[in-house]
Order: structure tokens, then C-alpha cells, then sequence
């Protein structure tokens, strides 16, 4: 008999058989707020209690008025340190390093945990204004349904460089002589921007300037943001002035009040076999979207003078190259002045946006770099963009209201409190009144 009840006495629980357990970490915490029913009570000194949990877990619990102090201990060794927190006769918090739990009646209602995340750090503003960039230009033929380039012109502030089709034995050739004109110590680490890269020129460039040197092209959906090229211990970078000035060439030079603004020309009249053509002006048929008075005053231009489509080819592409230099020069001077950033730094409007508002007005440490699990859960809630379309009606002789509303996301922005700070992770068994 005295062999059986010691055999009882090693091996059957000390804990009560009605309290629930928090498997952590193949560890059995019990869920209570009671430390008597931990387990066996060896010891109380004033509100701590040394709690015999099982024969190698002791607890030492220091019981304060809501909450509880436990140091949990396996086989003497200090295994975990946790605080119980009282809510309510049936709800109480955990927190255990930084996962937090919320029982509700002995079971998990909510788990959370922070999680470590990286920031997003202030920029540091710029102390002087820069202007290393050039303007570029293309302008092409279509043959078979194909663009042709067959002019090529850049403006580097002072000078215009331009190359014509009927100099060299090709298209490609043009373009290679072009680019080895830019290829210089002068332009390193300048931007080299023309309007529509991503949609047009790019196409033109690319197979060129991947032969000349080590070639990285930045893609974002499909489209190409920038080019660098490097060559020797030099680096340019194309980009497309389209990504951050939204609009066309003529239209950008009456905003921002250019000297040089966009001409005419035209369009439809070239072909591979006009491109020496000398002689009268091209009927107005030939221009895209021209007023007859427009037409008039670019042919009083020429006082009877013969029209020569190589001359009048390179004068336009030039003034669409210093044009677009003159607005890009604007656009970055008016940055600076603002923010004190530089717009060659940033390779769209999306990207200058951000970038001014972390130079100018983002804290240290309240946005978190969110990555993982927890970023394809936050990614999966967001349908920004969702329009739904119903056909009206109304009861006869009755009127019918119809409102739209704008720019939602900035006021909702402006008027409430955005979440900042690291991510916290969380899961629940079941949608409930209670919160923590």
C-alpha cells in the first residue's frame, strides 16, 4: 500500500482538474487569475505565493491588486516571465514578452503580438539647387506600319546636338552616335529626360544603349521608369520627364510659362522618301490639329523662302528638347524653393511626392517597413478604385438627386488618426462584445 500511494504521489497532477490550460511553447500554463489554483501551495510571504505546479514546474506569483506577477519555472531553471492582468470576473490579459492574450471564460479570445519592423526614414533635404540633366528627342517615320527614328536632338542648357537620318547609313547608327556624344565625363551622373520614355522612346533606346555599356532599366508594372548606363567609372540615366510632369509637351510650356514653347509641324508628310525634301511649304492636310490662322502664321514665317524638311525636322526636334529643358528647369527650381529637394533624385511623381513628405514632414520611428504575412492580410483589405454603376429612377413627375463625392481619401487622411508605430499582429477565435 505504501508503494501505490507513493506511485500516486509522483505522478498525479497537483493542479486542479477543472482549471484550463495556454499551451506555450510546449509548456502548459494554467488559465486562471487564482494562484491556488496553480497547483500545490508551498510557501506565502506576504502576497507571494511559491505555487508547486507539477514535480518539475514551480510558480512564484506575486499577487497586487489586478494583476499578477508569475515567474514560471522548469526543473529550476527560470523559463518564462509574464504578467496576468485582470478586465473582468471572466476576462483577464496575458502579456508575455510582447505577444499578448486575452482569455474570456478559459478560452483564447485574441492573440496579439508586435512585430519588429524597420522604418521609414526621414530624407535629408538638400542643401543646393542642381540641374545636371539634359533633354532629348526623338522623332520618327512610319514605314509598313513601324516607326522609323530618323532625327535625333539633345540640349544640355547651352548646346544643341542633333543627328539626321539621310548623315548615316541607318537608323541605329544615328542613334549610336547619338548616345556616344552623351558618353562623356562632362554628363556623368546626369539625367537624360524625354517626354514618354516608358510608351515610346524606350523602345528606340534600349536595344541601342545595351551594347554600350552595362545597361539597368527600372521597371514598374510593365513600364520602364529609368535606364542607367554605365560606362567606364561614368553613369547616365534616362528617364521619362512624363512620369513627373502628367501632360502633354505644349500644354506643360503654357503652364509653367516657358520662353520656348512647342511648334508644329508636319507629322504626315515625312517619309523615307522626302527626307531631302526642298521645296514648298506641306499643305495643311499634313499638320495634326491646327487652326487655318495657326497654318497662316507659320507660313508667313518663311517669307517665300524655300521649306527644306531636314532644317525644319532638327529646328523643331531642337525646340522640343529646350522646351522640355526650360520646364524641367522651372519644375525643379520651384521644388527646391518649396521642400529643398532636388527633382532628379526622384524618378516619378509618386516617388517626389513621398520624398518631400519625408524630408519635410515625416517623424522618426511611425512608419513601419511592413513585410511578411502581415502585409498580404493589410494588402488583401484594400479596394480602393471599386465604382458601381446603377441606371436611375424615379417616380413620374418627381425630381432625382444624383451627388458625387471627392477627394475622400485626403480628408479621411486630414480629419482621423492613421495607424503608425510597429505592426501588431492578431488573431480571434470569434467576433465578440468585449474589447480590450
Amino acid at each position: 500500500m505504501i508503494k501505490i500511494s507513493l506511485f500516486f504521489f509522483c505522478f498525479f497532477p497537483l493542479i486542479p482538474t477543472d482549471i484550463h490550460f495556454h499551451r506555450y511553447q510546449q509548456h502548459k500554463l494554467p488559465i486562471t487569475m487564482d494562484p491556488l489554483k496553480y497547483g500545490k501551495l508551498l510557501d506565502k510571504i506576504g502576497n507571494r505565493y511559491f505555487i508547486q505546479i507539477n514535480n518539475k514546474n514551480i510558480a512564484i506569483i506575486n499577487h497586487l491588486d489586478g494583476q499578477n506577477e508569475v515567474k514560471f519555472f522548469k526543473s529550476g531553471e527560470l523559463t518564462y516571465e509574464y504578467i496576468d492582468k485582470f478586465i473582468d470576473e471572466i476576462t483577464f490579459k496575458r502579456i508575455l514578452g510582447k505577444k499578448e492574450f486575452i482569455f474570456k471564460n478559459n478560452e483564447l479570445l485574441l492573440f496579439k503580438v508586435e512585430k519588429s519592423a524597420k522604418f521609414i526614414n526621414p530624407l535629408i533635404r538638400s542643401e543646393t539647387l542642381s540641374n545636371k540633366f539634359l533633354t532629348m528627342d526623338i522623332e520618327t517615320f512610319i514605314k509598313d506600319g513601324i516607326h522609323i527614328p530618323y532625327c535625333i536632338s539633345f540640349y544640355d542648357g547651352e548646346n544643341t546636338f542633333s543627328y539626321y537620318l539621310t548623315d548615316f547609313k541607318d537608323s541605329n547608327s544615328m542613334i549610336i552616335k547619338a548616345i556616344l556624344d552623351l558618353m562623356i565625363k562632362k554628363y556623368d551622373n546626369y539625367k537624360i529626360y524625354l517626354h514618354n520614355l516608358a510608351n515610346f522612346d524606350a523602345i528606340f533606346l534600349l536595344k541601342i544603349i545595351i551594347k554600350l555599356g552595362i545597361c539597368k532599366p527600372i521597371i514598374h508594372h510593365d513600364r520602364i521608369i529609368s535606364i542607367q548606363l554605365n560606362y567606364g567609372d561614368h553613369v547616365v540615366f534616362f528617364r521619362d520627364s512624363q512620369q513627373l510632369l502628367i501632360g502633354s509637351l505644349a500644354k506643360l510650356g503654357k503652364s509653367f510659362g516657358v520662353k520656348t514653347l512647342k511648334s508644329i509641324f508636319p507629322y504626315f508628310f515625312v517619309d523615307e522618301n522626302n527626307l531631302d525634301y526642298v521645296g514648298s511649304i506641306p499643305n495643311i492636310n499634313f499638320f495634326d490639329n491646327i487652326s487655318r490662322n495657326e497654318y497662316l502664321e507659320y507660313y508667313d514665317n518663311f517669307n517665300d523662302k524655300l521649306w527644306s524638311m531636314k532644317d525644319e525636322t532638327i529646328k523643331y526636334c531642337n525646340i522640343d528638347c529646350i522646351s522640355l529643358y526650360q520646364i524641367i528647369l522651372k519644375f525643379n527650381a520651384l521644388i527646391f524653393d518649396l521642400f529643398n529637394l532636388n527633382i532628379h533624385k526622384f524618378p516619378t511623381l509618386p516617388s517626389l511626392a513621398l520624398g518631400v513628405f519625408r524630408s519635410n514632414f515625416l517623424k522618426i520611428n511611425t512608419i513601419p517597413q511592413i513585410s511578411g504575412q502581415v502585409a498580404k492580410d493589410i494588402r488583401m483589405s484594400y479596394t480602393g478604385g471599386a465604382c458601381d454603376m446603377y441606371i436611375p429612377k424615379s417616380e413620374k413627375d418627381s425630381n432625382l438627386y444624383a451627388y458625387d463625392v471627392n477627394s475622400l481619401y485626403p480628408s479621411v487622411m486630414k480629419d482621423n488618426d492613421m495607424p503608425i508605430g510597429k505592426p501588431t499582429f492578431f488573431k480571434t477565435r470569434f467576433f465578440d462584445t468585449f474589447r480590450p
